[in-house]
């Protein structure tokens, strides 16, 4: 039954209909009622937040042992990209608080850091070793292909191949990050945070009671007691 549903799953797609494993859609159905659950109150919020982070972990175990090519991390970070963009775009905006050039801020972070992060991916297949450079002073082999590699080469089990200057394996970008792609993976990961923060504040001033702090010069919330009121 499940490997029916699972054939049946596709989405439309240019040349035909495109099948989607089931981890790749659990992250499009999750976010939504998770956010909308969260959204009842402060228990709520705090029920899911505790969830969340619990259950990542959890997953990120599961599926590192036994599906560890899955695209369920990679899909929620997208999925939480675009719903947090929806979110502001149709539900913050509309109170009329945001000013233009506040809004065109954050959709140019937005844009710069998603630039940076789809680098990130693109340029991930230049860090693996194709052949090593005979003129090297080195006999150093991998210990699980077997290959000749250059000096801090590391294997990774989830892509399978050996990465030169290997920082680790990013299961939310789904891809390595190594020698070619470690200065975008920080800019990238400065500008999401920046991206982040921004849009948490101009949320927050917009839905909460603001007051300027910081000799009056920075808007902050001050008191959102009622926003749960508001909003449900």
């Amino acid at each position: 039954m499940m490997s029916t549903f699972q054939d049946r799953l596709r989405i439309p797609w240019r040349g035909g209909a495109k099948q989607i494993s089931i981890d790749s859609a659990l992250p499009i159905v999750l976010q939504p009622v998770l956010a909308y659950i969260a959204a009842q109150s402060v228990w709520c919020t705090v029920l899911v937040s505790l969830t969340m982070l619990f259950g990542m972990c959890y997953l990120y175990t599961v599926f590192v042992r036994f599906l560890p090519r899955t695209k369920f991390f990679f899909v929620w970070t997208l999925t939480s990209a675009i719903l947090l963009l929806l979110v502001f775009e149709f539900n913050v905006v509309p109170f009329l608080e945001i000013m233009p050039h506040e809004n065109c801020v954050l959709i140019g972070l937005v844009i710069s850091s998603g630039i940076c992060l789809y680098k990130v991916r693109t340029r991930a297949e230049l860090n693996f070793v194709v052949h090593a450079d005979m003129d090297e002073e080195t006999e150093l082999a991998c210990s699980v292909c077997r290959r000749r590699v250059p000096p801090r080469t590391f294997h990774c089990l989830i892509c399978q191949g050996c990465v030169v200057k290997r920082d680790q394996h990013c299961v939310w970008l789904d891809c390595c990050i190594g020698d070619k792609n470690h200065q975008l993976y920080v800019l990238g990961v400065l500008l999401s945070v920046g991206t982040l923060v921004y849009g948490a504040i101009l949320t927050l001033t917009t839905v909460c009671h603001p007051s300027f702090y910081i000799m009056e010069t920075v808007l902050l919330p001050d008191d959102c007691s009622d926003v749960y009121h508001d909003f449900t």
